[in-house]
C-alpha cells in the first residue's frame, strides 16, 4: 500500500471508527486502558458502543508536537521555503541560508522520517509560491540575492527527479504570494512587486497544467498586501494575513469560490494580526500558526478554522518557539512544521502535531475507517 493509501489520523472534523473483526476489540486511547468488548449478534449496538467509545477518546485525545528528524547535518538552517507533497512525500524548496538565497530541494519521508536530496530548482529563490496538481509540483515567482525578483514557472517531476520550465506568470515579478490549489488548478495572490513597502498586489491568477496557461481571475478585495497565507478547505481557497498596503498588518480572511469567481469575507483570525504565517490545507478545514508580528514578535500559537460554520478554535501551540517564514505540510493528514526564522536567525527543526490515537491507529493497520463530518462534534 502506497503512502498516499494509508488511513491518516482523525484530524479534528473526522473521527476513526474500529472495525469489529472479531468478536471483540481491545482499543487503548488517550489514557484510556480498558477492554471494549462487543458481540457480532447485534451489530447496532457493537457500532454505537464503538461510536461512543470513539466519541470519549476524540474528546480526550491530548495533542502534542513530537521532534522529527531535522535537516540536521544534512542541511544547514533556512527560512523563506517553499513546499508541495507527491505521493506521501512532502518536498521543500529553496529558501536563504544565512546570507545566501538556494536552489537546493530536500524531500521528507514520514515513514522513514528521512530527508534527501533532490534535483535542485533551476535559479535560486526565498519567499516563493508552491502548490501540487496530478502528482507534479510547481513552483512560481520568488526573491533572490537583494531585490530581484522572478515570475518564472517550474514544474517538478518526483518520478524523473527532474525540472522543466512551463509558461512564466504574465504579469510583473513578486514574490511572498498566497498559493492553493482547488478544483485541479493552482493559484496565487497578491505579492509583493517592489521593496519593502511595495507595491504589493490584489491580482489572482489561476494556472492550468492541462493547458500550460495562466488566467486572471477576480481580484481580492481591499488594500493590496503581502505575505499572506493561503489554504484549500472544503473546495474553496482561503487567504488569511498579510501585510497591507498602509503598512497594517491583518487577520483578515478571504473565501474564494472558484465556480463563480468570487471572493467573501469571512470571520476573522481571532488572533494577532501577522505575516508569514504556517499554513496547512486539510479536506475539511484549514489551520494557520506562528508568523511574525506588527513589533516584530516572533508567534507560535496555531488555529483552526472550519469553513462548515465559519469557525475558529485555537489549538495546542507551537512548542518549536516563536517563528515565521518556515516550512508546512500535511501528509495523509498528518501536520508538519519546521525550519524558519527564530529571533535574528533561523533554525532546521521539524515537528510534528499528533494526538494520543495516533499510536492504536499505527498499530492496527487496515482495521480503520473514516466517517466524516465528525458526530461527535
Amino acid at each position: 500500500m502506497k503512502a498516499s493509501e494509508r488511513p491518516g489520523p482523525s484530524l479534528f472534523p473526522h473521527i476513526i471508527l474500529a472495525a469489529v473483526l472479531n468478536s471483540t476489540a481491545e482499543a487503548t486511547a488517550a489514557g484510556f486502558g480498558r477492554q471494549v468488548e462487543e458481540h457480532l449478534l447485534s451489530p447496532m449496538r457493537s457500532i454505537s458502543a464503538l461510536l461512543l467509545f470513539t466519541c470519549i477518546s476524540s474528546a480526550s485525545a491530548q495533542w502534542t508536537w513530537v521532534p522529527r528528524a531535522g535537516l540536521g547535518s544534512s542541511g544547514e538552517t533556512r527560512w523563506g521555503t517553499c513546499e508541495f507533497v507527491i505521493d506521501g512525500i512532502a518536498y521543500v524548496v529553496g529558501g536563504r541560508v544565512i546570507s545566501t538565497d538556494v536552489n537546493e530541494v530536500w524531500a521528507y519521508d514520514p515513514v522513514a522520517d528521512a530527508w534527501e536530496p533532490k534535483a535542485p530548482i533551476p535559479g535560486v529563490r526565498r519567499l516563493a509560491a508552491a502548490f501540487a496538481i496530478n502528482g507534479k509540483g510547481y513552483v512560481t515567482c520568488g526573491l533572490y540575492e537583494n531585490s530581484s525578483m522572478r515570475n518564472d514557472l517550474l514544474e517538478y517531476d518526483p518520478v524523473a527527479d527532474s525540472w522543466t520550465q512551463k509558461a512564466s506568470l504574465p504579469d510583473d515579478e513578486r514574490y511572498s504570494s498566497a498559493a492553493f490549489t482547488v478544483g485541479g488548478k493552482g493559484y496565487i495572490v497578491g505579492g509583493n512587486q517592489g521593496g519593502a513597502n511595495g507595491p504589493y498586489s490584489t491580482d489572482c491568477w489561476a494556472y492550468d497544467p492541462m493547458t500550460d496557461a495562466w488566467s486572471a481571475r477576480a481580484p481580492l478585495p481591499g488594500q493590496t498586501l503581502f505575505a499572506a497565507r493561503g489554504f484549500a478547505a472544503d473546495g474553496k481557497g482561503h487567504v488569511v494575513g498579510g501585510r497591507l498596503s498602509d503598512q497594517t498588518f491583518t487577520n483578515a480572511l478571504w473565501q474564494y469560490d472558484p465556480g463563480t469567481d468570487a471572493w467573501t469575507a469571512k470571520a476573522a483570525l481571532p488572533g494577532i494580526p501577522r505575516t508569514y504565517s504556517f499554513a496547512w490545507s486539510l479536506d475539511y478545514h484549514g489551520l494557520i500558526m506562528a508568523g511574525d508580528n506588527l513589533q516584530g514578535q516572533q508567534l507560535n500559537d496555531l488555529w483552526r478554522y472550519l469553513p462548515s460554520n465559519d469557525s475558529w478554535t485555537s489549538f495546542t501551540p507551537y512548542t518549536g518557539g516563536g517563528n515565521w517564514g518556515g516550512a508546512a505540510f500535511a501528509i495523509d493528514g498528518r501536520v508538519y512544521a519546521g525550519l524558519g526564522r527564530q529571533g535574528t536567525g533561523a533554525v532546521n527543526d521539524l515537528m510534528e502535531l499528533r494526538d494520543a490515537f495516533t499510536d492504536v491507529r499505527e498499530a492496527m493497520p487496515g482495521k480503520l475507517f473514516q466517517l466524516s463530518p465528525n458526530p461527535c462534534t
